[in-house]
């Protein structure tokens, strides 16, 4: 199973999970709110609302979930305690400032630099093929093929350009001999 199939099983599992443990779409009268007694309104970290990892955008999870940073407009905004609600962290670099990044990184030679930041940008946004695509030649770079291999299939997948596609799947035969 594909990571993105892994991590949106997951992130399904969290969100239903929440909204069981914060009563999501009972009605409260006006004035009551946030969450049932001995219940914190941050929740576990990872999870859609507030609290999540440090240095995530909103409040941790998948891009595109409420409350956890994803695309402009899919971030969640409700009042404290509640899905998406506040509590926020700022947002982060974005997943094409950190490719940027690693990309210098790589061709200063600092290879351990350049890993990090492109697999931040993965955290950032796991569909970003220059992420991906960088961080595949830094793992080869580095003699961690089969990391690479996984890394250029996955560009492979994401990409609609036939060269990009094509110089991939060289690699991927260079790296298995």
């Amino acid at each position: 199973m594909k990571v993105q199939h892994v991590l949106m099983v997951v992130a399904i599992m969290a969100l239903v999970m929440a909204a069981l443990v914060m009563g999501c779409g009972k009605k409260e009268a006006p004035g009551e709110g946030g969450p049932p007694p001995g219940v914190s309104a941050e929740g576990p970290p990872g999870m859609p609302g507030a609290g999540g990892p440090p240095g995530m955008p909103g409040a941790g999870g998948p891009p595109g979930m409420p409350g956890a940073g994803g695309p402009p407009g899919m971030s969640g905004g409700g009042a404290p305690g509640t899905m998406g609600g506040g509590g926020q962290a700022p947002a982060g670099p974005s997943a094409a400032t950190l490719v940027e990044e690693g990309m210098e990184a790589k061709k200063a030679g600092d290879y351990d630099k350049a890993e990090n930041k492109f697999r931040d940008a993965l955290a950032a946004d796991l569909t970003s093929e220059d992420a991906h695509w960088g961080l595949a030649w830094v793992l080869a770079e580095t003699g961690q093929k089969d990391e690479a291999i996984s890394e250029f299939e996955e560009v492979i997948s994401l990409t609609i350009d036939a060269e990009r596609r094509s110089e991939s799947e060289r690699a991927i035969k260079r790296l298995q001999k």
